[in-house]
C-alpha cells in the first residue's frame, strides 16, 4: 500500500472536494476501469485540517500501474490533482487489515 499527504492549495478545497465527488459518483465506473487497468484493488482519499491548513491523503493499494494518459478522466484527474494540491509527505503505513486477506 502506498500513502501520501498532500496540503491542498490556497483557494482549491471546493475545487478538490468537488472533483472527488464526481469520481465517487458519475465517473465511478470509469474510475473503476481505470483501477483495473492500472492492477489497483483499491484507492481512497481522505480530507483533514490542521491549523487552518486542508490536506488530503492519498491511499492506494496493488500495484499501480501508470494510467493511460490518453483517457479523458486520466487527464481531467491530473488536471486537478496538479492544480489542488501539493505534496507534503509519504506516509509510513504501519499496518492495514482487509476481512478479504484473511480468506
Amino acid at each position: 500500500m502506498k500513502s501520501n499527504v498532500f496540503k491542498i492549495k490556497e483557494g482549491k478545497t471546493q475545487q478538490w472536494k468537488d472533483w472527488c465527488v464526481k469520481l465517487n459518483t458519475i465517473y465511478r465506473t470509469e474510475a473503476i476501469e481505470t483501477l483495473k487497468e492500472e492492477k489497483v484493488t483499491q484507492e481512497a482519499f481522505f480530507f483533514f485540517t490542521i491549523n487552518n491548513q486542508d490536506y488530503t491523503m492519498s491511499m492506494v493499494d496493488g500495484e499501480a500501474l501508470p494510467s493511460t494518459t490518453t483517457r479523458e478522466l486520466n487527464i481531467e484527474h491530473r488536471k486537478n490533482y496538479k492544480e489542488c494540491l501539493e505534496k507534503v509527505s509519504t506516509v509510513e503505513v504501519l499496518y492495514h487489515l482487509k476481512l478479504d486477506d484473511l480468506v
